[in-house]
């Protein structure tokens, strides 16, 4: 996001404060504060995602999303079978661990 998109961002938020008060229940301390129009917004270097980073959570959130797509299209007795397979496994891991 560019300097002049997050300032736009936040003209916007700040915008909504100021005209929506009224039907609000709660408004930010800062929407009043004399120091609100002139916020410095900038970007840490340091936090910024590397592209490898972004590239890792985006395998990661497709991985995921497949996963949901792949639980939703199951029915409901599979869903019943598999829980109780996971249930017994992990029983048997304790046992396990227990008699050792």
């Amino acid at each position: 996001m560019s300097d002049r998109q997050a300032r736009e961002s936040f003209a916007s938020i700040l915008s909504y404060y100021r005209h929506n008060r009224g039907s609000l229940e709660r408004v930010p301390n800062w929407v009043d504060s004399r120091e609100s129009g002139s916020v410095v917004i900038g970007l840490l270097r340091d936090s910024a995602p590397t592209d490898e980073q972004v590239e890792k959570a985006k395998e990661e959130l497709r991985a995921l999303m497949a996963m949901e797509e792949t639980r939703d299209a199951m029915t409901e007795s599979e869903r019943a079978l598999l829980t109780a397979a996971a249930s017994s496994s992990r029983a048997k891991r304790l046992q396990n661990k227990k008699d050792k």
